[in-house]
């Protein structure tokens, strides 16, 4: 190729380059890095690689970036892959090619920020998979469990399993054990606050329970996240379920061993229209207050001809 014949004489090699770059030319960038006589450029091989547009896919140039690997202390050019990886998330909000440009970085090599590459692996999950606008400098703020509810963020039901071994096990993966299981934890509560039955298919499900590293702790925070207002045929179920030979290990040697008599007490108080929780009846075992409270409710709101007898098993001594 005839350079002479496309740029003019005043116009130095490195100004060309730089040109072609900001153009996305990766082939006539290429060339002109090759060119006899082109030594002159290669102290500025990542000056030119880093001209190019932030939205361009890094793989297109991984061979000038090669070229540039062959030319630059390594330590100084993990910096630069580093650097430019939270540029191009920063300006672009396209995690995609930023998490190549890393993964390119660790072909060659180099000492990628581990944590950077495991920030832009959850992004690429929660812009592509879950359509969520959050960036970098938006996601180190959240907390583990934070980035679970919004990668379940409208999985209801049996699909909340999917969408949990789909999305969520790929980023806990990436945790070390203490912090996926506090992520785990944290958020199993919080999903059985806002929908008591996807956090139970999720208490049944082996993907989540991989992450329990105190089962009968997960299974309080569910419990103990319902409400008034929760069905309590789930409770049954749950109920159920953690007395079944694949869920009783969830409250072996906890207090949770009771938990079909509170479900029983809980059945006997929504009979008779009192607005109580799991919670509730678990405090009236040992807070008398709440007991007579509870029974009160319950003797008031009982149809004067019907008898109430012992609505509250675990709690009778009140009555």
């Amino acid at each position: 190729m005839n350079f002479n014949s496309i740029f003019p004489r005043r116009l130095p090699l490195l100004d060309s380059a730089i040109q072609y770059a900001l153009a996305t030319d990766v082939a006539a960038v290429g060339a002109l890095m090759d060119v006899s006589g082109s030594e002159s450029l290669s102290a500025h091989y990542l000056q030119i690689v880093e001209a190019f547009p932030e939205y361009v896919d890094p793989t297109l140039y991984y061979h000038l970036l090669t070229a540039a690997g062959d030319r630059h202390d390594r330590e100084e050019f993990a910096q630069w892959f580093n650097k430019r990886t939270r540029q191009m998330e920063t300006n672009t909000g396209m995690p995609d090619n930023a998490l190549k440009l890393c993964e390119i970085g660790l072909d060659l090599g180099l000492r990628i920020d581990t944590d950077l590459y495991n920030s832009l692996a959850t992004l690429v999950t929660l812009t592509y998979e879950n359509f969520k606008c959050v960036g970098l400098s938006e996601l180190e703020k959240l907390s583990g469990a934070e980035v679970l509810a919004e990668m379940m963020f409208g999985a209801k039901g049996k699909n909340a399993v999917a969408k949990f071994d789909q999305c969520c096990a790929p980023y806990l993966a990436r945790l070390d054990r203490e912090s996926a299981w506090i992520a785990v934890r944290d958020y199993m509560g919080r999903a059985a606050a806002w929908d008591f039955e996807s956090a139970l298919k999720l208490l049944q499900a082996d993907g989540p329970r991989f992450y329990f590293k105190q089962p009968a702790a997960v299974c309080e925070k569910v419990l103990f996240s319902s409400s008034a207002d929760t069905d309590v045929d789930l409770l049954v179920e749950l109920s159920a379920f953690v007395s079944s030979p694949s869920g009783r290990g969830m409250v072996m040697g906890s207090s949770l061993k009771d938990l079909p008599s509170w479900v029983q007490s809980l059945q006997v108080l929504r009979k008779y229209g009192v607005a109580a929780s799991l919670y509730d009846v678990y405090e009236g075992r040992s807070e008398e207050k709440v007991a007579l409270d509870l029974l009160e409710k319950a003797m008031f709101k009982a149809a004067p001809t019907e008898n109430l007898v012992n609505p509250l098993p675990l709690i009778s001594h009140h009555s």
